[in-house]
């Protein structure tokens, strides 16, 4: 009898130690929230990290028209919205850098009368959006190509776009000093569009490529001059979404891979110094998911999404955490609505997780009706 008393014992502290780990999963929670709603449609095109505030590019419509209106939004550490201010652009801003004295951009000419190629222009603003020069490349690109700029230790800017040369794709990197002089430049005719760029501590650019060819993406680590130190093709249909250097030269790789009958997942790839997988996690147990981004905890890792949780059902930002390993730590669903094809932000800094997301108007019959929403959040057992 004093053995069947005992062993009843451990079973049930057994399942008092499992309940209690299990209530133990970290979780997130929205401590405060603010909006913001400039007109109908809104897009966030562009998001930058400066020093301790964060500021989104904002691209809205004043109603149901075709015309569009840009705004920078600035945030503060605690997620509020400190000020918006609006810019005019005369072309399309693709990147934009912070100096001391203002901004670089680049912005691509999208309205092509017709033809097959475009070009991008670089521009220099004050610290108060204040256009001061701009400079028109020769060198065409496609007209829905990507085009980035990096700041370079150096005090000289990159930038990073696809072209089009010589009757043959590429990519093409170009080296620029603050007055917008060319100091370099170089194509590489045998990849494709750029994905992501990304500065690394030792002054070396990492961009991700993708080809008409194939859907895997190849990493090229180079030179700011455009000279190539290694490249990498990963050997997944990945589309990247961003990359960042952690503190051992490693990389954490966040993007989305499209699978049978028009699904998607999001996939978080660690890749060494050479750019090689060490390991992948893979969140597919939803209809729908689209990449948003990642940041970089102590000693785990969170990233965020946009859910489907079926064909035709409604979306919903999603923060996950996995740990260095790769292993699902927790994963948070936010009971509102996104946007039609919007994908939400995690903003970090000292003090504060933030959570940006375009939300749909729930009792309006128009998917194209949002407003921006920015929830400070907090990590919760």
């Amino acid at each position: 009898m004093k053995k069947v008393i005992f062993v009843l014992l451990l079973v049930i502290s057994f399942g008092c130690k499992k309940e209690k780990a299990k209530s133990e999963e970290p979780t997130f929670k929205i401590i405060s929230s603010d909006s913001i709603s400039l007109g109908y449609d809104h897009n966030i095109r562009l998001f930058k990290s400066e020093n301790d505030n964060n500021k989104f590019l904002l691209n809205y419509a004043i109603d149901d028209t075709l015309e569009t209106t840009e705004f920078i939004v600035s945030l503060a550490d605690n997620g509020r919205i400190i000020n918006s201010s609006k810019v005019n652009f005369n072309h399309l801003l693709t990147d934009y850098v912070k100096s001391i004295d203002g901004f670089y951009t680049i912005e691509t000419l999208r309205v092509t009368m017709g033809k097959n190629y475009t070009h991008d222009f670089l521009c220099k603003y004050d610290n108060n959006w204040n256009k001061l020069w701009e400079k028109e490349f020769e060198t065409e690109k496609h007209p829905a190509g990507n085009s980035f700029i990096c700041l370079n230790k150096d005090k000289s800017l990159t930038l990073v776009s696809d072209a089009h040369k010589e009757n043959q794709y590429g990519v093409i990197l170009k080296q620029f000093d603050f007055n917008g002089n060319l100091i370099s430049s170089i194509f590489h005719k045998e990849y494709g569009n750029p994905y992501t760029l990304t500065s690394t501590a030792d002054n070396n650019i990492l961009i991700t490529t993708l080809n008409e060819k194939s859907d895997y993406p190849t990493l090229i680590l180079t030179k700011i001059n455009g000279e190539i130190l290694w490249k990498s093709t990963l050997n997944e249909t990945i589309i990247p979404k961003q990359i960042k250097q952690l503190k051992d030269n490693s990389f954490i790789l966040i993007g989305t891979k499209y699978i049978e009958n028009s699904r998607q997942k999001v996939v978080v790839v660690k890749l060494n110094s050479k750019g090689q997988i060490i390991w992948k996690k893979e969140s597919s147990k939803h209809y729908y998911e689209e990449a948003g981004n990642i940041i970089v905890l102590d000693n785990n890792y969170l990233f965020s999404a946009s859910v489907n949780l079926n064909k035709n059902g409604r979306t919903f930002p999603y923060i996950f955490e996995i740990n260095n390993d790769g292993k699902l730590m927790s994963e948070k669903r936010f009971d509102f609505e996104l946007s039609s094809s919007t994908t939400p932000l995690i903003v970090k800094n000292d003090k504060y997780l933030t959570l940006i997301s375009v939300n749909r108007i729930v009792n309006s019959n128009d998917p194209f009706e949002n407003y921006i929403s920015i929830n400070r959040i907090s990590k919760t057992y």
